[in-house]
């Protein structure tokens, strides 16, 4: 697991065209990272798919951000993750 000001440097140097956040993952919010990569031109239209307890699943800004999809932990099916991947990339394409 990677702490998010760590993430924003990886994302920088690989600049990947879909990321996956942990919502709780330590350090910078999930919501920090979003905002920064919305700033920077060049990463602004990254995807972003936010894995969460559940309680933040509903919750609209993660919808407000653009880009970003959520998908509830722990999920049962690994088919479940590569559909909420394959539905984010379609919408945002």
């Amino acid at each position: 697991m990677i702490d998010g000001m760590t993430a924003l440097q990886q994302i920088e140097i690989l600049k990947p065209q879909t990321i996956i956040l942990n919502a709780q993952a330590s350090g910078m919010s999930a919501l920090e990272v979003i905002d920064r990569l919305r700033q920077d031109p060049i990463m602004s239209r990254t995807k972003v798919l936010v894995l969460t307890n559940g309680d933040l699943t509903n919750d609209n800004s993660w919808v407000q951000m653009g880009g970003v999809a959520s998908l509830k932990m722990p999920f049962n099916r690994p088919e479940d993750l590569l559909k909420t991947i394959e539905d984010l990339s379609e919408k945002y394409s």
